[in-house]
């Protein structure tokens, strides 16, 4: 009997071992995506609008642009409402906005903020998009009639120098930027093709290249892999945007507006959505080659939503930070009937997927309604026809939310999501910007991965 005070203090040690063990090896750990936490969302800016925003981010600092909203309009009659706000402080750009507190306050930086034109000589009214070099700078893209300019800050977005008002070369619509190291790549739609432009100087002067097979958003690998969105496909160019080859995992078709992300081991992810109802994250270990990891979200959606009947799911967008750790956003509607977007009352939220291990057998998933009711109505997808149609009286044809939105994940490995929000305004014929962002648990980066920005 006198020997067992004597084996406690042996036994103590290998006993408090194997009960870390064990819980590091359980579920809820600090490692466990369930356990990520959000920030309250805000409003960006309660006055202009916010349809299609993007988003980039430094330490330290965020930055997102979005639509004046000229096209993303919905003008259904409103009793004694005379939509002034669809003008508001609009001076010749896109807007855009900054936070060096995590998101919490933003100030609108351009010539209508009084800090003077954000870019002399590269004017714009619509599709705007980011990306940051390797070098620090963050280039910025608008369309304007003619065609898109581009301009750029060297100091996190604060100041803005002299831009490059004719980068695009030629009439087109809905642009896109992507950067690796201090090379810069623009495509778009230009009518009759989906060329790529590369500038060695920043954004001075353009090279023509090859021809983007999708017309989707687009980024450059950390090993110089270009990849661009095809929906439920991916096209691949390993020589800078000369050619490019086309595939994905089999049995699957859909489409969006989004851009595939790379993460920490190379892996490519790409997301999409099938007939509203469902939703899609794979992932190729081989620039495209091969997709050994495709997963159905749906389920994960329907659960953060309450299980309902049925859901409606639109434009999911994909960030990645190291290796296996994934997160998908969408905007999602539980209904009952009908999966169409364009059902009058039908209430949206915004919901986030984090994938942790998605390159492994045993992935681990945590979805959330990260901004409840960020809409309520319909959603056009009908491009700018939906304009047309709410002249014309449509109740189905709100087109204030545009036609995606951003997340991005910080350096310092949180999830950044910018939307589009009309319950706090829902009189205005405009969406506002709105942003929420992880907060506490685990993080999305946790090897100094810098997450690829566009």
């Amino acid at each position: 009997m006198r020997a067992r005070p004597l084996l406690l203090p042996l036994l103590l040690p290998l006993l408090l071992l194997a009960a870390g063990l064990l819980v590091q090896a359980m579920p809820g750990t600090s490692d466990d995506p369930s356990l990520l936490r959000f920030g309250a969302p805000v409003l960006v800016d309660d006055v202009r609008a916010g349809g299609e925003p993007v988003i980039a981010a430094f330490a330290g600092t965020i930055v997102v642009s979005a639509h004046p909203g000229f096209t993303h309009l919905y003008v259904r009659a409103q009793e004694g409402h005379v939509p002034t706000e669809a003008l508001v402080d609009y001076a010749g750009e896109s807007y855009l906005w900054r936070s060096t507190d995590d998101g919490l306050t933003w100030t609108n930086i351009g010539l209508a903020a009084g800090l003077g034109p954000r870019a002399p000589g590269a004017p714009g009214i619509s599709d705007p998009d980011m990306t940051i070099m390797g070098t620090g700078r963050i280039v910025h893209t608008d369309l304007f009639a003619a065609g898109a300019s581009v301009s750029w800050s060297d100091d996190m977005g604060q100041t803005w120098l002299p831009g490059n008002p004719t980068a695009a070369g030629a009439p087109l619509d809905r642009q896109w930027l992507a950067s690796h190291g201090s090379q810069l790549w623009f495509t778009a739609n230009y009518y009759v093709d989906h060329h790529v432009l590369r500038s060695d100087d920043g954004g001075l002067t353009w090279t023509r290249l090859g021809q983007d097979p999708c017309g989707g958003d687009f980024l450059v690998a950390p090993d110089g892999t270009m990849y661009v969105s095809c929906g439920a496909r991916l096209a691949t160019s390993t020589d800078g945007g000369s050619t490019f080859t086309r595939n994905g995992p089999t049995g699957h078709s859909g489409g969006s507006i989004n851009e595939p992300a790379v993460d920490g081991a190379g892996n490519v992810w790409i997301t999409w959505p099938e007939s509203n109802t469902r939703v899609y994250l794979a992932g190729s270990p081989d620039r495209g080659a091969t997709w050994p990891w495709v997963y159905d979200l749906s389920e994960q959606v329907r659960s953060a939503l309450g299980d309902p009947a049925s859901q409606t799911l639109v434009w999911p967008w994909v960030s990645a930070g190291s290796e296996g750790r994934v997160a998908v956003t969408l905007y999602a509607s539980p209904t009952s009937g009908s999966p169409s977007s364009g059902a009058v009352d039908r209430p949206w939220h915004v919901v986030s997927i984090a994938a942790f291990g998605a390159d492994t057998a045993v992935p681990s998933f945590g979805a959330q309604v990260v901004k409840p009711l960020h809409h309520l109505g319909p959603i056009c997808l009908s491009g700018t026809t939906c304009l047309v149609g709410s002249i014309r009286g449509d109740s189905s044809s709100d087109r204030r939310m545009g036609d995606f939105f951003e997340t991005t994940i910080s350096p310092e490995g949180d999830l950044l999501i910018a939307f589009s929000d009309t319950t706090a305004h829902p009189a205005d014929v405009i969406s506002h910007p709105g942003f929420v962002r992880t907060v506490g648990g685990p993080k999305f980066v946790v090897d100094g991965f810098l997450p690829v920005q566009g």
